[in-house]
């Protein structure tokens, strides 16, 4: 499987200095991989002057500025359809928290002419990277799983192996891989309507409606520092994001009138703000 041309999207969010250091990951990779075309896209959702200066030492590099923090959801759909509109074959989608390997490149083009080899790769609407020390993909969570998270968590702990060519039902936001041929026929790749959660799950069900399968890259790993981002916004606030994501998942997965939405959204969040404290005070 060649790539073609290659874009990695960051949103920023108060982490310039994060997405400069992968940046300067990405020129390494341009001598790995004098083959491919390399793009990056910074969707500065910090709303100042992104902290980067033009030089010799990054080229292709195109920062958008849109009027508001648009999140995750809208800002890499912005990021995506900048990418698609440059030709590119393959989008990576990238949290400015993650650290990128100089063999990332070399590692996808091996895994992709796996999956082309197995006849997979036309089914594909992302490809899952792995995330060092974090579960490396999720199972699809049973409703009782959606409202009481703990049951969700404890089902993708028992994964047992990320070294296989398979697909899997969620991935990790954090950093995947988007196949640009395969989606074109999607008005935007996550649902807009989120901000901050429940994307990952969103578009999990999207695939599924679709007919196509999220695949698992088993050479391909990044480290994920977290919290980047969501620790410079305010606490309580990513529990209303995540309020407003549940509902949305259980009105278009599940298909439940709004009324019933709302009171089981509000269950969820809470045992999920329950299960963050006592990890938060058991780790004291």
């Amino acid at each position: 499987m060649i790539i073609e041309k290659i874009s990695f999207v960051f949103v920023n969010y108060f982490s310039s200095e994060l997405i400069i250091s992968n940046l300067l990951r990405i020129e390494r990779m341009k001598l790995i991989s004098p083959h491919v075309e390399f793009n990056s896209i910074i969707v500065n959702n910090s709303l100042e002057k992104f902290d980067f200066h033009e030089t010799d030492i990054f080229h292709n590099v195109n920062i958008l500025y849109p009027n508001s923090n648009l999140g995750y959801a809208k800002g890499n759909n912005l990021g995506i359809k900048q990418a698609e509109s440059d030709s590119s074959s393959h989008i990576v989608i990238c949290n400015p928290d993650i650290i990128l390997h100089d063999s990332f490149v070399n590692e996808l083009k091996k895994d992709l002419t796996v999956y082309s080899k197995l006849n997979n790769y036309h089914l594909s609407a992302a490809f899952a990277v792995r995330i060092k020390g974090l579960t490396p993909y999720y199972n699809k969570p049973s409703f009782l799983g959606v409202i009481l998270p703990a049951i969700t968590r404890y089902k993708d702990f028992k994964v047992e192996s990320y070294m296989d060519y398979k697909s899997i039902y969620r991935f990790h936001g954090a950093c995947f891989v988007i196949p640009v041929s395969n989606v074109k026929g999607f008005s935007d790749y996550f649902y807009p309507d989120t901000f901050l959660y429940i994307e990952e799950d969103l578009f999990a069900f999207k695939a599924e409606s679709s007919k196509l399968k999220i695949f698992n890259l088993p050479s391909v790993e990044v480290v994920h520092i977290g919290g980047a981002s969501t620790n410079k916004s305010i606490p309580w606030k990513k529990y209303t994001y995540y309020f407003s994501g549940l509902n949305l998942l259980f009105n278009k997965r599940y298909n439940l009138p709004r009324f019933l939405c709302f009171p089981l959204s509000f269950t969820s969040v809470f045992f999920r703000f329950v299960l963050e404290q006592r990890s938060r005070f058991s780790w004291k």
